[in-house]
């Protein structure tokens, strides 16, 4: 069980990591319609890398929150498996 919490914090220190770039990657948005193409494009694949990692990150807390879920899955109540 710690190991996962170790995991869960670590998470924890990472989403709020990504969270911190998600408000400066965003901030051009302020004067987008100042941008030229290029530097719209920039800005959108900056906010588009931090999504990505955003959603790996809270894929991988989704994944430990429910590894419990998926051992019962496997071995139903009854199964003699639990």
């Amino acid at each position: 069980m710690s190991t996962q919490l170790d995991q869960l914090e670590e998470l924890q220190t990472l989403l709020h990591e990504v969270n911190v770039d998600w408000a400066r990657s965003a901030a051009p948005l302020k004067w987008s319609t100042e941008l030229d193409g290029a530097q719209r494009l920039k800005l959108a694949a900056d906010l588009q890398a931090v999504q990505a990692r955003w959603e790996d990150i809270t894929h991988k807390i989704h994944l430990l929150l429910h590894l419990d879920d998926a051992k019962d899955e496997r071995h139903p109540v009854g199964s003699g498996k639990n």
